[in-house]
């Protein structure tokens, strides 16, 4: 298993929890998943070609690296949006989190995170 970065399934601990989501719905981090794919493309005549990658994601400070998330990461958008008045507490427990998954000791964030590159093509 990998270790959890900031696109990794592994759910990072919220406080109070966020409301259930809407009936059918799938996760995005799932989208990480070589079976999830398979399992939802190739049944429509997909030819998949799966591959992992990497990215190093650097910020010059947690807060800046927060302030990046909040804007762009459609789940914390989301979840932002959504707790109102409860988010300071989840921002507090994201800001653990990165802390623990920096690979920088120099006041900057640095995080290796892997991502499954997907190309799909009809089948001939």
């Amino acid at each position: 298993m990998n270790p959890p970065s900031v696109t990794s399934p592994t759910p990072v601990p919220c406080r109070p929890p966020p409301p259930p989501p809407p009936e059918g719905f799938q996760s995005p981090p799932r989208w990480g998943s070589e079976p999830h794919v398979r399992a939802l493309l190739e049944p429509l005549g997909i030819v998949l070609e799966l591959r992992r990658e990497h990215v190093v994601m650097t910020f010059p400070s947690l807060q800046e690296q927060a302030d990046h998330m909040e804007r762009n990461f459609g789940p914390i958008v989301t979840a932002k949006a959504t707790l109102g008045d409860g988010w300071s507490t989840v921002r507090r427990d994201l800001d653990e989190f990165m802390s623990e998954i920096n690979e920088a000791d120099d006041g900057t964030v640095v995080t290796a995170d892997e991502y499954l590159e997907i190309v799909g093509r009809l089948a001939q």
